[in-house]
């Protein structure tokens, strides 16, 4: 009989412990810097994401825009109405395949390229990926370890937005492009 129970145990084992991860919006940010004058760096970030890492590898982020923060709200408004227009165009998602088997083992960090795609507004794109991933056994911690350079242009943004942008501060210019890191708190979740 104790076989038995040994036998069913190691066969239930993968369902007790299969699940799958959720983005903590709390815990999790993207950041960006926009250029003014090609020497003013403005930063900002986008708290509160979600999304999940799936048992077969499936990764989907969805980034709110009404999160968007550079600690000026007034250029916070522009940004999201005026260059993201955030009526028509509320989120952004990243999204990939990771191989659930290449993941780091608890207790383990590991460096990892992972291609993915980046949705912002009418327009998509394929990234390559160099993060860091460290597993704690109940979280994955995930962080950019190279920004990625993302520009405007190759997301059907027009640069009349920017254009409109730029009108509110005096004409001045601004980078149509911005260098993209991302933090990620995974919290696993029983399926």
């Amino acid at each position: 009989m104790k076989y038995w129970m040994l036998a069913l145990c190691i066969l239930l084992a993968p369902k007790l412990f299969a699940g799958h991860y959720e983005i903590n919006p709390e815990l999790s940010a993207l950041n960006f810097a926009t250029t003014k004058k090609q020497y003013i760096i403005e930063p900002a970030t986008i708290s509160k994401l979600s999304g999940a890492l799936d048992k077969n590898g499936k990764f989907v982020a969805h980034i709110d825009l009404k999160n968007l923060d550079t600690i000026n709200p007034i250029r916070d408004g522009r940004l999201r109405d005026l260059f993201f227009e955030y009526d028509k165009y509320p989120s952004i998602e990243i999204s990939a395949h990771i191989d659930p088997h290449s993941l780091p083992k608890t207790g383990e960090i590991k460096s990892m390229l992972v291609k993915g795609t980046l949705k912002i507004w009418q327009g998509s794109k394929e990234l390559g990926l160099e993060l860091l991933v460290a597993n704690t056994g109940r979280r994955l911690m995930v962080s950019s370890r190279k920004a990625v350079l993302v520009s405007a242009s190759d997301f059907g943004i027009p640069n009349s937005n920017l254009n409109k942008l730029a009108g509110t501060v005096g004409n001045i210019d601004i980078a149509s492009s911005a260098a993209v890191n991302v933090q990620l708190i995974m919290d696993l979740k029983a399926d």
